[in-house]
């Protein structure tokens, strides 16, 4: 059986890599986009929206709750 100290240790790492494999799939998904957008017909406008969503969304991932 784990002990409680390293239960705690175990999920803070568990955590970790749950927020590496995110950041890595986010990743993936921002360079499939920016790869693809010419497939999209998006208008310049569009693409500038895009960028400012997803500034918002890091920004938010970022800040403390």
């Amino acid at each position: 059986m784990l002990s409680e100290e390293n239960k705690v240790i175990l999920i803070k790492r568990l955590k970790s890599l749950a927020w590496r494999v995110g950041a890595l799939v986010g990743t993936v998904v921002i360079a499939f986009i920016s790869a693809n957008l010419e497939l999209l017909n998006l208008p310049l406008w569009a693409v500038g929206f895009i960028g400012l969503v997803m500034g918002e969304v890091t920004k938010y991932l970022n800040t403390k709750k």
